[in-house]
């Protein structure tokens, strides 16, 4: 091998080394990159996704059933009498009121779905892009994937109707838009035959230990949204609204409509 030839080799070889080594640099550059990316990704895209699936599920059922799970709902919480409600497990996993049980949570599994034989009606409000499922119970699979009912007996429309939910990381994942309402915003909860029309009166935060916002109030008819402040929850956001109307599902807006049964 003559002298050009080797100087050509080593140079051949010189230039793969150099390339070998920008390809294994952007290689790791790439996984560092993914890795860092990574708990954002599952927080703001495949989460909320997987969530906004499980709940257009529900656009599916139509107000017989939903009108069906409540008969059987009332039935069995009939049958547990006096019973301590946060112990219906045993009777009914489902339903359970007990805010104690209640896990914060941060991610939840890319498969969760709604159990489609406890969804009660659907809670909707615009200012906010609020558009979920109501479910029957305070439990950690209801509040995984959507809101439960504070407490046992509720009917849309009279008392004080108390739903829960989740603070997640991401801006609109579940409960979150709560923390975001104002007062006079407008608040719609429906069972898809009848719609109940609310306005927020007051927004505030209290310690986690003030249960008594869900009590009812002699005389008025109220919901009452409750969230945890943040992810970690350290205090309780809650809204205040009161009942303005009662209308079938086709005498509301397009909007309303569109929400609660596209």
């Amino acid at each position: 091998m003559t002298s050009l030839e080797k100087q050509r080799e080593m140079y051949s070889y010189k230039k793969a080394k150099q390339r070998l080594v920008k390809i294994m640099f952007i290689c790791i550059m790439f996984l560092g990159l993914t890795i860092c990316l990574a708990p954002y990704t599952i927080e703001h895209y495949i989460m909320p996704h997987a969530i906004d699936k499980a709940n257009a599920s529900v656009n599916q059922l139509d107000a017989s059933k939903i009108e069906e799970n409540q008969k059987r709902i009332q039935e069995t919480l009939k049958n547990l009498g006096e019973a301590n409600y946060g112990e219906a497990t045993s009777y009914d996993k489902n339903l359970s009121y007990d805010a104690d049980t209640i896990r914060s949570v941060d991610r939840v599994p890319i498969d969760v779905k709604i159990n489609q034989d406890y969804v009660i009606g659907k809670l909707y409000v615009p200012n906010v892009e609020l558009n979920i499922a109501v479910l029957e119970g305070l439990t950690n699979q209801n509040l995984d994937v959507a809101s439960g009912t504070m407490k046992p007996n509720q009917k849309m429309g009279e008392g004080n109707f108390a739903i829960a939910g989740h603070h997640m990381i991401d801006y609109n994942s579940l409960f979150t838009p709560v923390s975001r309402m104002k007062e006079y915003d407008e608040i719609y909860l429906s069972d898809k035959r009848y719609v109940y029309e609310y306005v927020t009166t007051k927004v505030s935060v209290v310690s986690e230990n003030n249960g008594n916002v869900v009590d009812d109030v002699p005389g008025e008819n109220l919901i009452t949204l409750v969230t945890c402040s943040d992810p970690e929850g350290t205090a309780r956001v809650v809204v205040k609204g009161k009942l303005l109307k009662k209308y079938k599902i086709t005498e509301a807006s397009e909007d309303v409509q569109n929400a609660i049964l596209n």
